[in-house]
């Protein structure tokens, strides 16, 4: 490892790298819109499904026999599955391209069939439930109370991110999903008004009095019952998939999903529900065109789902959906001439109102470390893409400066997006560096296939092995390291997450070992560990949180704490789901107990997602600043 290359690499000569930089550029540019190209796109389909799916379901048929619903589920799972087993293959052979096809055969049916595969029994399970209240809900109901007392989903996955993910939600955000519960209903319903007032009609359900439908009040509780369990399933998902994404796929998570989908989709839909039909007027009876592409059409929104979920969350899923109600409405009236109600377009204007005020920027709260000028507020404007400047730019920057040092297959780019939050927080008082570490490798746990084409994915050493670790540790990389980091000068604090926290705990070392023998102290007041790991992995074998003891990586563990520990302050964010949790434990022991600060949180390998999470941390670093 040259460490010189690893913090030079970002001011190479432009003649060497200017096409690899703008295709790096380019890539990050589409990864940066990924996550609203994937509501877009939802959008999109739900809207096309909306119209296509009404039209197979109300066309007239003739004598022939409608087709049944309980098959085109079916065939949806089936779809779904087959999809997500092609992608999760294609991601595996990504990560071993060596594999012979039965090697990648065994590799899929062990990722798929994992120990924790069951967990996706829950929300294959609830999904049923609530397709099954639904059932019951629409017997018992008529349409338009049905829809609009559905809508209460909204709000039960908000209420359900907020006591499984930690969520927080700010009083105008609260005030926009209101909102957007009413616009929904009021649009749902004004499309299904057959005679009289819908909200009357409402009114009088909730108030207990007598309406045409029978069994009102048994339908009122299950459509109110399965809007609890959808907002549980749809969040309980996206926490087993974000907890899990460092080491699990999300097309592995997507197929476990559809093949558990599959029996109740299968024994309790086509065999018990419609079994009797289906057995005298055949499986496919009904089918064409128009039925296959509505299948198509929710077999894609299943996969473009997950990617919402994974890289977004439920409440961006749900504003999506919602849009895409207004958008159908609105195609409706102008490909089939159907007017919009008075109703239909109040509602659509408070669906677009409440998105804008569920996404309105938040002012920036202020830390209050040091006064920002107008041109630093002109900084503020620049792109989001990582800024990669050469050393002797760096050093005539004003503000005092934070250095990131990015994860094992990852690089600095990467990191710079991951650590976007963090970033906006940090960004008005300090000149933020991201340094590149120089050893290429294959992309770590989590990084495909949201950041397919980042390339090169790198790594600041070898620690497979306890040899190659201990010559690394042996080498002069760290020290080189150390003394340009030096150099840039005002280097405050180091930011480092999983493989380059325990490279930042090293080069704050070395620095304080080199300040104590010289006139020239450590600048670095505070190390950010974000799911560290530990030199020789806290003697642990082989890393991934398997907990078992290596008697080697054991000693040379102990040996390298001999040395000493960081005096700097110190701040350890640990996941409690990281499978790489134990390491992280170890790593706290390298840092002064009287100035370290452990922050057990929720989530797994990653960083941090919650506005609040990312506050505390930023207000952390700059109070150590100030001291």
């Amino acid at each position: 490892m040259n460490a010189g290359k690893g913090l030079g690499e970002p001011g190479r000569a432009a003649a060497g790298t200017t096409m690899m930089q703008v295709s790096q550029a380019t890539n990050l540019r589409w990864h940066l819109s990924a996550q609203r190209l994937s509501l877009a796109v939802l959008v999109v389909q739900n809207s096309v499904l909306v119209m296509v799916m009404h039209h197979s379901r109300n066309r007239p048929t003739g004598s022939s026999p409608r087709y049944y619903a309980s098959t085109a589920v079916l065939l949806v799972e089936l779809i779904k599955l087959l999809a997500s087993l092609v992608l999760t293959t294609h991601h595996t052979w990504r990560n071993r391209r060596d594999a012979r096809p039965s090697e990648l055969a065994t590799l899929v049916f062990q990722s798929v069939f994992a120990p924790d595969s069951w967990k996706l029994i829950v929300p294959a399970a609830l999904y049923t439930l609530q397709n099954s209240l639904v059932y019951v809900a629409v017997s018992n109901l008529d349409a338009v109370t049905f829809q609009v007392t559905y809508q209460l989903k909204i709000l039960t996955t908000v209420l359900f991110s907020i006591v499984l993910l930690g969520r927080s939600i700010t009083r105008r955000q609260w005030l926009a999903l209101v909102m957007l519960t009413v616009g929904v209903a009021v649009v749902q319903g004004s499309g299904l008004i057959g005679s009289g007032n819908w909200l009357e009609r409402l009114t009088l359900l909730i108030r207990g009095e007598t309406l045409p439908t029978s069994g009102a009040f048994r339908g009122l509780l299950a459509v109110v019952v399965a809007s609890v369990i959808s907002g549980l399933t749809c969040v309980y998902f996206e926490k087993l998939v974000k907890d899990s994404l460092a080491s699990v796929s999300l097309w592995t998570r997507n197929v476990q999903l559809s093949f558990f989908s599959l029996f109740p989709a299968l024994f309790i839909g086509v065999l018990w529900q419609d079994g009797a039909s289906i057995r005298r007027d055949g499986f496919f009876v009904g089918y064409d065109a128009l039925v296959w592409t509505t299948i198509s059409l929710q077999a894609l929104g299943g996969l473009v789902v997950a990617v919402c979920i994974a890289y977004a969350d439920n409440v961006a899923k749900n504003f999506a959906a919602s849009l895409s109600i207004v958008v159908s409405y609105a195609a409706t009236a102008v490909l089939f001439g159907t007017p919009m109600s008075l109703q239909a377009t109040a509602g659509g204007m408070i669906v677009i109102a409440a998105m804008y005020l569920f996404n309105k920027p938040a002012s920036r709260p202020q830390i209050g470390l040091l006064p920002v000028s107008q041109e630093a507020d002109r900084e503020k404007s620049r792109p989001l893409l990582v800024e990669l400047i050469p050393l002797s730019h760096a050093i005539t920057m004003g503000k005092p400066k934070v250095v990131f040092l990015h994860g094992s297959g990852t690089n600095a780019d990467i990191f710079r997006l991951q650590a976007r939050k963090l970033h906006a927080l940090l960004e008005p008082h300090f000149h933020l560096i991201y340094l590149n570490a120089p050893i290429p490798c294959p992309p770590g746990p989590g990084v495909l296939p949201f950041f397919e084409g980042c390339d090169p994915y790198l790594a600041w050493l070898d620690d497979t092995t306890p040899a190659s670790e201990q010559a690394f540790w042996a080498g002069n990389e760290i020290a080189n390291l150390a003394r340009e980091i030096r150099q840039l000068g005002d280097v405050v604090a180091i930011v480092g997450f999983s493989q380059g926290a325990k490279i930042a705990m090293e080069v704050v070392r070395r620095l304080e070992e080199e300040g104590s023998s010289s006139s020239s102290p450590s600048p670095v007041k505070i190390v950010l560990s974000i799911c560290g790991t530990a030199p020789f992995h806290g003697g642990l074998i082989g890393g991934g949180g398997k907990g078992e003891q290596d008697p080697e990586r054991e000693a040379l563990y102990q040996e390298s704490l001999k040395r000493g520990v960081v005096k700097a302050e110190s701040v350890h964010w640990i996941a409690e789901r990281d499978p790489w949790k134990a390491e992280s434990d170890k790593l706290v022991d390298f840092f002064d107990e009287t100035t370290r600060k452990v922050i057990r949180a929720r989530g797994g390998h990653h960083m941090p997602l919650d506005d609040k999470a990312n506050e505390q941390l930023a207000k952390l670093v700059t109070e150590a600043v100030k001291r």
